[in-house]
């Protein structure tokens, strides 16, 4: 009876939601994708028995030179090992050795909200990247709703209380800090690190509040006032960096 009633509530929300704005303008996923080439070697970083190929919907391993997994959990890893060509431990804010200017694209979701060290994450993303090659990130905005509840909240209460809600995310619900997670701060500690900005786009809906109508109405409030002051607010975003050829040379020497 609770999951049918959950279930009512998320339909409601569902009917309301297809009058209200979702993206802020066109996917830059996409063009991550046009860009992939079959001798590409492709890098996913964090993605672990997740990976960001088939959450995202592009080809199989099978379609490039390298699709390489990257976790810091080996854990994580090794329940989806078939899933990447090698599966490796990392820490993207230590160096990262052997795989510097290894990778055309690095893909890195729902990574970086976990991370105490944003900007050295940022120089180890830059750092596995050839010159001229991609990243791209998505992450949840740092002052969105959930956001701010997930750092308030104790992380096993509120692992229960999603993974109940919402079955569909079982297996997700860990620590998440979300520093430097706004676009403003993304593009500087990116640019610090030798990458240019190659696009933007923000989501403006989640799906945390729909179990109940009026937890929902009042999160769209929340929202609505957020949007019109706030000229980073999203509920998430995805972001797109080229490395720059002329300035990767001396941007990640932190890192050495």
């Amino acid at each position: 009876m609770i999951r049918r009633f959950i279930n009512l509530n998320k339909r409601l929300c569902s009917s309301l939601e297809t009058l209200l704005p979702q993206e802020s303008g066109k996917s830059v996923y996409p063009k991550l994708v046009e860009d992939i080439k079959p001798g590409d070697a492709i890098a996913d970083i964090g993605g672990g028995k997740k990976p960001a190929r088939i959450l995202l919907g592009f080809g199989g391993k099978e379609d490039y030179r390298l699709y390489d997994g990257f976790d810091i959990d080996m854990d994580e890893l090794d329940q989806a090992r078939d899933l990447y060509t090698n599966v490796y431990q990392l820490d993207i804010t230590k160096d990262v050795g052997a795989f510097r200017g290894v990778y055309d694209k690095v893909i890195c979701k729902s990574t970086l909200e976990h991370v105490l060290d944003e900007e050295a994450a940022m120089r180890g993303l830059a750092s596995l990247l050839k010159e001229g090659g991609e990243l791209y990130i998505m992450v949840p905005y740092r002052y969105a709703c959930f956001a701010v509840l997930n750092r308030l909240l104790p992380n096993e209460f509120k692992k229960r209380l999603l993974h109940y809600l919402f079955p569909n995310k079982i297996g997700d619900g860990f620590p998440a800090y979300y520093l430097n997670c706004t676009a403003s701060s993304m593009r500087e500690s990116a640019e610090k690190a030798g990458l240019q900005f190659d696009g933007l786009n923000k989501f403006y809906f989640s799906t945390y509040f729909t179990f109940f109508f009026p937890f929902y109405l009042v999160w769209r409030l929340i929202t609505g006032v957020q949007y019109l002051v706030d000229r980073d607010y999203c509920e998430r975003f995805e972001i797109l960096f080229r490395k720059d050829p002329v300035a990767a040379s001396g941007s990640v020497q932190g890192l050495a």
